[in-house]
């Protein structure tokens, strides 16, 4: 992320990361439906009244405003998790050594 800092302007940078965190909020909206089936479960501590209805309205709309981006914006976001993926991998790696 710090190159993209540095070889862009905020805004693209902004972009970059609503972009990642809209992907992660989609994640999550889909694996709510899947936890909640789940019979193993631990019993819920809070739950939500029309919590599928408002993942799935929330994924809807995440990927709506994935699809409004553009491809080098899609791009550079993956570029930016694979570098923080292997930045992430190589930290574990040297804290378990």
């Amino acid at each position: 992320m710090g190159a993209l800092t540095l070889s862009g302007t905020f805004m693209y940078t902004l972009t970059i990361s609503t972009i990642a965190r809209l992907v992660i909020y989609g994640t999550t909206c889909c694996a709510l439906p899947v936890l909640r089936r789940r019979r193993n479960a631990p019993p819920n501590a809070f739950r939500a009244p029309a919590g599928v209805t408002v993942s799935l309205a929330v994924l809807a709309l995440a990927i709506w405003l994935l699809w409004n981006t553009t491809f080098r914006e899609l791009r550079d976001t993956g570029i930016a998790a694979v570098v923080g993926l292997g930045a992430y991998a190589l930290s574990r790696r040297s804290a378990s050594s």
